[in-house]
């Protein structure tokens, strides 16, 4: 209970700090339903913020914790009406408090348990780690990815300053539920509250939702972000405030600077906006204030590779060792491009890609292994997705839901991640709800229903309970799964060691050169091993991409020990991790060779120790 009482203050200071901050970049006040905009806003500033200080090699503790207390002390009077806003929200609303409460409790406790996803653990928390260790931004050339657009990493790398990685799974859970937020302040917008609640709760009730939310990957943050710049748009639209116009270009640009798919947005944003704007004054400077929040960004990127896009798309912007194009190859030559299909071929490629496309809400609930067994979608999609089509007679409707469909082909050309849905979520949800009320709004008044006040309010209530229930049980049931949360440093170890094979080999590495009085960290080569690096004691080595893939691994292990000893040795590497299981090491016998000592072994790993004795002279 300490964890979660210690869990959920932090979220309190957290978000308050990102509203203080969004507070101070519009200088207004945007009515009741500003706090999930300001939230937005403020997370995109304070990492741009800590992107700078890394650019000038002062991301340090003492800087990170200071400019908040100092914002918080200059902004006493908006922080304490704040707080004295949202105590008498809980007074006055109780139920919805308890509601809110029961909710949030699951995913607030599967977001504090040590992180262990994949992506999490191969480069979205090493890049947090070494940001906050050394106190820049470098090119981190060891990770599959060595530099992306890096937002959300570096709200991560000042959390990780401050406090621990359990906070950093917090910054994408107060991303999930400032968009629940977002979408119940639009629904007021759209004149229909029931609307609002109905679409938060069609987003939280999806299992990949509060899967993705309680990590520390950035699609919920994506997400957030992506719904705040379509809000505001559509407000500017209705009310012609052009405060709403800049707002929209802020988080769509911190859109962008969080995951490349945002740039899609800022495409489409961007095309619509010269379509409705009266003024090419607006238009440019809708441009300028993109270019502001999220050229920093990709103008690094571009110093660092010389491709915006870094590393994908070699075949027009370079290839290089993190190319996908060349995982599995040891040579960097591009791969040699096929024959050009025939006409009748390409057709009956896009007539697949779109049936594959239609067919995809049923394969996220119910063939999951089409997607490598996330977490599925709701099958509240499913059933909704008759009154969408019957709602395209809506202009409002048609204006959004054509920016699903292009969204959809878009996701087409990429890698068809289930997660690379997330950042549309929200506007679908909301594009249901809607369909949901039109076909109540029509049965009621094709069978003239009438309910009384109080019992319409209940039902309202239930049927949000009925939309939120899959991802609550979903979120629920992996709560139970895990067990009780891990409080102490040994309980925390336990944890790890059964969800992470290997993890017993990186503490005994770690342990042995604490004995040792090593001067240096060691440095690891982990075979197929992707998921050790952030736990990992000192620098790890091993990837599917880039200059130490395992592609030259497998390439040297063939010649036998020796010349595999001389690979590994030539990157000053001290261990040898080797997994058990399949893929791994394409080896001879290792155990009995002159070059390399087996030193720790369990059910998952070999460990072994180059020796010092075979050196490069006697290979």
């Amino acid at each position: 209970m300490a964890v979660l009482i210690w869990q959920v203050l932090l979220l309190m200071a957290g978000s308050l700090v990102c509203g203080l901050v969004g507070r101070r970049f519009v200088r207004a006040s945007l009515g009741p339903g500003g706090g999930p905009i300001f939230l937005a806003l403020g997370m995109g500033s304070i990492s741009t913020f800590l992107l700078l200080l890394g650019m000038v090699g002062w991301l340090r503790v003492e800087v990170v914790a200071i400019a908040p207390l100092i914002l918080v002390v200059a902004d006493r009077k908006r922080t304490a009406e704040w707080i004295r806003e949202g105590i008498r929200c809980i007074r006055e609303h109780p139920r919805t408090t308890v509601s809110v409460v029961l909710l949030a409790l699951p995913l607030l406790a599967l977001a504090s348990y040590p992180p262990t996803a994949f992506d999490a653990m191969t480069y979205h928390l090493p890049y947090a780690r070494a940001f906050s260790t050394m106190g820049s931004v470098p090119f981190l050339e060891d990770l599959r990815f060595p530099i992306f657009p890096q937002l959300q990493e570096l709200l991560f790398a000042g959390v990780l300053l401050l406090t621990n990685d359990l906070a950093t799974q917090l910054v994408q859970l107060a991303a999930l539920g400032g968009t629940a937020w977002l979408l119940v302040v639009w629904g007021r917008a759209l004149d229909s509250p029931r609307v609002g609640l109905w679409a938060a709760a069609i987003w939280l009730g999806n299992p990949l939702v509060g899967w993705i939310g309680t990590r520390a990957y950035v699609d919920a943050g994506l997400s957030l972000q992506v719904t705040a710049a379509l809000f505001a748009w559509e407000r500017w639209r209705a009310t012609s405030d052009r405060r709403w116009l800049w707002i929209s270009a802020a988080t769509v640009g911190f859109a962008a600077a969080t995951k490349y798919l945002g740039l899609f947005f800022v495409g489409a944003l961007a095309v619509a906006t010269t379509a409705a704007s009266r003024s090419g004054r607006d238009l440019l400077r809708w441009i300028s204030i993109v270019v502001l929040t999220a050229g920093v960004w990709y103008g690094r990127i571009v110093y660092e590779t010389g491709s915006p896009l870094f590393p994908f798309y070699g075949n027009w912007l370079g290839f290089s060792s993190w190319s996908p194009e060349l995982v599995g190859r040891v040579t960097s030559t591009p791969l040699e491009s096929g024959a050009a299909m025939s006409w009748m071929a390409q057709v009956e490629g896009w007539g697949q890609d779109i049936v594959f496309l239609l067919l995809t809400p049923w394969r996220a609930v119910f063939d999951r292994a089409m997607f490598d067994l996330q977490a599925p979608l709701s099958p509240w999609y499913l059933v909704a997705l008759p009154l969408i089509i019957l709602a395209w007679r809506s202009r409002w409707n048609r204006r959004w839901s054509l920016l699903v469909l292009v969204y959809g082909l878009f996701w087409l050309s990429t890698i068809r991640d289930l997660r690379f849905l997330l950042p549309i979520l929200p506007l679908v949800s909301l594009l249901v709800s809607l369909s949901m009320n039109d076909a109540l709004d029509w049965a009621t008044s094709r069978w003239q229903w009438s309910f009384p006040q109080r019992h319409a309010v209940r039902w309202v209530v239930f049927s949000a309970v009925v939309l939120v229930g899959p991802g609550l049980f979903y979120v629920t049931f992996k709560v139970a799964e895990r067990g009780p949360l891990p409080v102490a440093d040994a309980e925390r170890t336990e944890y790890l060691e059964k969800r992470l094979p290997g993890y017993r080999a990186l503490r005994w590495c770690e342990e042995s050169e604490l004995e040792s009085m090593a001067i240096r960290a060691p440095t690891i080569y982990g075979v197929h091993s992707e998921t050790l690096r952030y736990y990992a004691p000192g620098r790890y080595l091993g990837e599917q991409m880039g200059p130490f893939r395992y592609a030259f691994l497998h390439q040297a292990a063939r010649k036998g020990p020796r010349a595999l000893f001389a690979y590994l040795r030539d990157l000053d590497v001290d261990y040898l991790l080797v997994p058990r299981r399949p893929p791994t090491l394409a080896k001879p016998d290792l155990s009995g060779s002159e070059c390399f000592e087996r030193v720790f072994e369990d059910a998952s790993t070999l460990l072994f120790r180059l020796r010092e004795s075979c050196s490069k002279d006697t290979v």
